[in-house]
């Protein structure tokens, strides 16, 4: 670490050398404040130790123009000074210094104060990383929360705007600036900026009160009465303790998507009626392929049943023509043997009237006449 030394009494100098010696510090020596003035605008240094009498510059008017200089880093300042009155001491710490030490010194105490300029700065640098890094986290959450297509707003427990994302501030047409410190309704006197609507409100109170995260849909009409649907999440920041001192409202337009839904809706239920309608006709379909089945069946059974007719009565025919033939045959034998048997008979009779000697004459006509039948 670098060392600046304004002194400009040799003996004090020399004093100084060795006890500043033994430290593993860069040391600086200037023999009055206007060096020391001149060493410090151009060196990068960390603690200043100086006389509070110099000639040219004295020690305070050197502190308060430290003090005066925009460098990031910091300067930690110990003065040495004869007056140990208490007036005196004020003065050297309104200055700009932050530590004193009255000659004639102690080697030992001096180093003392050094380790406890080093532990400050070591503090203040650990701060300042600090400080960087959650510079560069809000930085890219910064950058985060503007590349975001979501509205994205802080208030306080005051209702006062305290962050916006750049969505929100072109979807309002306002600038930071202007919305920052604002309170975020209108206020039934007419105070106020109307950024968000009573339900809104209504769930930040809520959100302020319950400590929960709360999520609702709002619906709002268009001058060309179209219905804008935004879906609001009203998010409590905490602190240590638990308790809410903020809430960060984060509005996402799901317009797209609602109509998207509403058409995907519609559409099923289209698909639903039609899907019924075909079942309604396939029902009928079914009905009417069961009917013709069940007439394809009596159809079937009509023509078996006529071809069953035709195939008996093809068996009568060829059975009748037969028995019709016997018959006719039969009836034709059946008279000749009739007369047949009749000239039979007669023959008969006329050889036993023959062998009896009866008369003839008579017989034989009859016998002739048989015949000629």
């Amino acid at each position: 670490m670098r060392i600046l030394v304004a002194e400009d009494d040799p003996v004090s100098r020399k004093i100084l050398k060795i006890a500043l010696g033994k430290t593993d510090h860069e040391i600086i020596f200037a023999e009055d404040g206007l060096k020391a003035w001149e060493i410090f605008k151009k060196e990068s240094v960390k603690i200043v130790v100086t006389d509070l009498i110099m000639p040219q510059m004295d020690g305070l008017t050197l502190c308060k123009k430290i003090r005066s200089t925009k460098k990031e880093d910091y300067t930690y300042i110990i003065v040495l000074t004869t007056k140990n009155r208490k007036v005196d001491m004020v003065n050297v710490l309104e200055g700009g210094a932050d530590d004193y030490i009255t000659k004639p010194f102690d080697q030992g105490e001096l180093k003392a104060r050094l380790i406890t300029g080093e532990r400050i700065l070591k503090r203040e640098q650990q701060y300042k990383n600090m400080q960087n890094t959650l510079i560069e986290s809000r930085n890219k959450l910064r950058v985060v929360f503007d590349s975001l297509d979501d509205e994205i707003t802080v208030i306080d427990e005051n209702f006062k705007i305290v962050s916006i994302n750049k969505t929100f501030m072109r979807n309002k047409s306002i600038t930071y600036e202007g919305t920052i410190d604002k309170v975020c309704f209108l206020h039934k006197d007419g105070t106020g900026s109307p950024y968000f609507e009573e339900e809104t409100v209504s769930f930040i109170k809520k959100a302020f009160v319950t400590g929960e995260s709360k999520v609702f849909v709002q619906i709002s009409t268009t001058s060309q009465n179209q219905k804008i649907y935004k879906e609001i999440h009203c998010v409590p920041i905490k602190d240590n303790s638990g308790n809410v001192f903020q809430i960060m409202i984060v509005s996402r337009d799901i317009t797209s998507e609602r109509r998207r839904s509403e058409e995907i809706e519609a559409l099923s239920r289209e698909v639903k009626r039609a899907y019924s309608e075909i079942k309604e006709k396939n029902d009928e379909l079914e009905n009417t392929l069961q009917k013709l089945k069940t007439s394809q069946a009596h159809m079937i059974h009509s023509e078996k049943m006529a071809s069953i007719g035709q195939l008996a009565a093809g068996i009568a025919h060829e059975i009748n023509t037969p028995i019709q033939y016997v018959g006719d045959n039969t009836r034709f034998l059946s008279e000749a043997f009739s007369n047949f048997s009749e000239v039979y008979e007669r023959h008969i009779k006329l050889l036993k009237a023959i062998k009896a000697d009866e008369p003839l004459v008579d017989m034989i006509k009859e016998v002739e006449c048989t015949t000629e039948k």
